[in-house]
């Protein structure tokens, strides 16, 4: 177990005993793995369904245009208030149940859309309005799987496997995107949209088997169900485990919170992991923004099914390639790489565009580029650091305000992008936003690496200063 000791100069110098290295070898050889990738797995499976559901305004634009932006506005406006509705049910029904309600929402949006779509031509009115509906009960099953699934996934995941299970997340919502591309291109488009609301409430409905995992044993814990507590906690880690001492840890933490209050706010406990979790995911949000516009760039380049099967099962690979660098590297050394990897390839690509010396094939190149860093870096490891960061007693209530104000920005940052793509401002901007990450990372965001949650709250109370000092 690791310490800390604030020095008079104001530094916290990080203490491990010596017999910690065969502690932690020893949890090695009797944690159990399997069942936590399991429920890890189940709970992803609602992730996958908000990647397929980022399209679904789009039959609307076939019709009509001013359809098109109201399901567009009213879909993310239902997500942002789906990430409220998703802070106030996990701390008053838990995790697991808050993500079975979040199936049954997105199951009626699905059946809406199901009705909706084959007929959106021919009955305008009535079929759109439901159509809408569907967007709006979607949208709210999104806002709430943006915060319910990294919650779950980081309380039933130990400290030495939390990193390559928080990457799923991310992957599950690109492998979304991209069933959602090879669906809508296998039929025409007066039934891809029917048959791809099929496939998305085949995912939901896959969901359901959460019902059979377990709830998280903090959220337990918090609410004095020790013994079910324990019960789940042997589930997650198997019998030849730690799972008493882990408990214990989290009641030892647990007695010493209290419940946030909006005066908290003020103290640099909540208000420093706020700010670092805001920002994370406002960078996130650009490269996901860019990410989406730039596949479909690539898509309408490559229009034969074959490239767009290879595109998908690269896609794969690279989500491979992502839970192994996390595993093996550290998070804040990821980031800045990744962010100096597209700041000089943005810098380098939008000189040769002024030049007019870039073509097809350079242009490409930085796309592909740009998806490997996105898959393997920066859409994955903002989530796993912003369910790190945040101190369990306010986890939900963080979270929600970070992923509601995310969601409600989604619209301008999407049309600040695309206006940028029309004035061939999109590298430069890419390149100062990189530059800007590299500075945030390299001095605020902390190291979250091997470390468990009671250890990243304890130095949010022990250092008050907002300097990354966390290495």
């Amino acid at each position: 177990m690791k310490c800390y000791i604030l020095t008079c100069d104001q530094k916290m110098i990080m203490i491990e005993p010596l017999e910690n290295e065969s502690f932690v070898s020893r949890q090695k050889e009797t944690e159990r793995t399997t069942t936590t990738v399991f429920a890890v797995f189940i709970a992803s499976l609602l992730s996958v369904s908000f990647g397929f559901v980022l399209h679904f305004p789009n039959p609307l634009k076939l019709v009509n245009e001013r359809w098109y932006t109201a399901g567009h506005i009213s879909f993310v406006i239902a997500a942002s208030i789906g990430s409220v509705f998703a802070r106030i049910f996990i701390d008053k029904l838990g995790r697991r149940s808050t993500i079975l309600m979040t199936s049954i929402i997105s199951l009626l949006g699905y059946v809406l859309l199901i009705i909706g779509c084959p007929q959106i031509q021919s009955i305008e009115g009535f079929s759109n309005f439901i159509t809408g509906f569907g967007c709006i009960y979607c949208g709210i099953g999104v806002g709430m799987t943006s915060l319910v699934v990294p919650v779950y996934i980081a309380e039933v995941s130990s400290a030495r496997i939390r990193g390559i299970m928080g990457t799923i997340t991310n992957h599950a919502i690109v492998f979304g995107i991209f069933l959602y591309s090879l669906t809508a291109e296998i039929y025409d488009w007066n039934v891809k949209y029917h048959y791809s609301a099929l496939v998305g409430l085949v995912i939901v409905l896959l969901s359901f088997l959460i019902i059979l995992m377990p709830e998280t044993p903090r959220w337990l814990l918090a609410n004095n169900q020790r013994d079910k507590a324990f019960k789940n906690q042997l589930w997650l880690l198997g019998i030849e485990s730690n799972a008493e001492d882990e408990c214990n840890n989290i009641e030892i933490n647990l007695a010493h919170q209290h419940i946030a209050s909006v005066n908290d706010f003020r103290s640099p406990g909540l208000f420093r992991p706020l700010a670092i979790g805001s920002l994370l995911f406002l960078i996130h949000q650009f490269t996901l923004i860019g990410y989406i516009n730039y596949l479909s760039h690539l898509l309408m380049h490559f229009k034969e099914l074959y490239t767009i099967i290879i595109c998908f099962l690269l896609q794969l690979v690279l989500s491979l390639v992502g839970c192994f660098i996390v595993e093996r590297f550290y998070r804040r050394y990821l980031l800045l790489f990744g962010s100096a990897i597209l700041l000089f390839c943005s810098i380098g690509f939008a000189v040769l565009s002024d030049l007019k010396k870039a073509n097809d094939k350079m242009w490409v190149a930085y796309l592909i580029i740009y998806a490997i860093i996105f898959i393997t870096i920066w859409g994955s490891l903002p989530w796993i650091i912003a369910s790190e960061i945040f101190p369990p007693r306010a986890r939900g209530l963080l979270g929600g305000i970070v992923r509601s104000f995310i969601w409600l920005l989604f619209i301008p940052m999407e049309r600040l992008f695309l206006w940028l793509v029309f004035e061939n401002g999109s590298l430069w901007f890419t390149s100062s936003v990189s530059f800007i990450s590299i500075l945030f990372v390299y001095y605020i965001v902390p190291e979250t690496k091997k470390l468990t949650l009671e250890e990243i709250e304890h130095y949010y109370l022990i250092y008050r200063g907002f300097r990354n000092y966390l290495l």
